[in-house]
């Protein structure tokens, strides 16, 4: 299994791949969140999957950027807004706790020390690996057994 946690990807053939497998030994679970049921194939392109919610890529009517609408563009977009806000002193991390995941969410601790246990874990051959946690609660180290 390979673990990543990024904003940032390579070209593919979807944005980010959004994917799960679990095998277990009385059945399985498949997601594919990443290809949504959309694909297309072109001369110029090739082959890929689509998702029309995330962003359009293709411009508008009259040749303008037409892809404001997609969750990907406002995911982004909020991103942004909320670190100017915070770099321009207007707001801490702490005023998106709810509304964002931000760095004063625990739940943010957690799923960061769980991909980081997984790629320790891979590092290690595979090697069973704990997550240390300070007094109150947060995650602090990854370390293998």
């Amino acid at each position: 299994a390979v673990y990543t946690a990024s904003w940032i990807a390579p070209p593919s053939d979807v944005h980010s791949q959004q994917r799960f497998h679990y095998m277990g030994h009385t059945g399985e679970v498949q997601v594919d969140q990443a290809h949504r049921g959309y694909t297309a194939a072109t001369d110029s392109r090739g082959f890929g999957s689509c998702n029309p919610l995330f962003m359009k890529y293709e411009p508008g009517d009259g040749g303008e950027f037409a892809g404001q609408q997609g969750y990907g563009y406002a995911s982004i977009e909020n991103f942004v807004t909320c670190a100017t806000a915070i770099n321009q002193g207007h707001s801490s991390p702490a005023s998106f706790t709810g509304r964002f995941p931000t760095l004063d969410s625990l739940s943010s601790f957690y799923t960061t020390a769980v991909l980081e246990a997984g790629r320790a874990s891979l590092d290690h051959g595979g090697a069973a690996v704990r997550i240390v946690y300070s007094e109150n609660g947060r995650p602090l180290r990854v370390e293998p057994l």
